[in-house]
């Protein structure tokens, strides 16, 4: 995909998303698929929502992090 293509898209996606808004919707979800995909996805939520990064996608750097571990 191409900046041009991606910046088109996240244009399309956002006057979608604003429109659902204007209609009632107040619920949006934000999905990945892949590898490394959740880390542009709790971005957007931690921009959509004004909440910490941290708080949205955790500090993965931290061991605490990994319980199972």
């Amino acid at each position: 995909m191409s900046r041009s293509q991606a910046e088109a898209l996240l244009l399309e996606v956002s006057r979608y998303t604003c429109d659902l808004a204007q209609r009632g919707v107040t619920l949006f979800g934000v999905g990945e698929l892949g590898m490394a995909n959740t880390t542009p996805a709790a971005a957007m939520v931690s921009v959509f929502t004004g909440s910490d990064a941290k708080e949205v996608g955790g500090d993965w750097r931290e061991s605490s992090a990994f319980p199972h571990r």
